[in-house]
Order: structure tokens, then sequence, then C-alpha cells
């Protein structure tokens, strides 16, 4: 389950969420909430959103980085 406080936002499901959708199919349903903080909160419920959404879904890529200070370069330089 997904919630969003504004009614029409995207969503995103992280890599594993997506496996796993992937893997169950139609026995997968992704349940977004728009308006979570509102009167009238608005469920949509979409099965199997891996082959329903596919042709909407745009994958981002992630790099993990790793970030030396200054003061560490410094200290360890030859």
């Amino acid at each position: 389950m997904k919630g969003r406080a504004q009614r029409g936002q995207g969503v995103s499901l992280t890599a594993n969420e997506w496996r796993k959708a992937l893997q169950l199919g139609d026995s997968y349903w992704l349940y977004v909430v728009w308006g979570c903080h509102t009167p009238n909160p608005e469920l949509l419920r979409i099965p199997n959103p891996t082959q329903v959404l596919a042709r909407d879904a745009k994958e981002i890529k992630q790099v993990t980085r790793y970030l030396v200070e200054g003061e560490a370069l410094q200290k360890n330089a030859l």
C-alpha cells in the first residue's frame, strides 16, 4: 500500500516490490490511497501492476556512491 497526500501524485516501488509483483503476477495488487489526510481519501486498486502499468512505469537506476571527506583524504595522503 502506498499513500499520497494529494490526489494525482505518483508512487514509486522499490526494486524488491517490483520483483515480488512480477513473481506473484495476478495475485499481487497495488493499493494507492490519494488524499490520505483528507476527509475523503480515494483508494485505487491495481491488480498485477507489473503487467498493467508496464508501459507507464519508468525505471530509475540509483547509483551508490562513496563520499570521502577532504580531511580523510589529507590525513591518508602520502
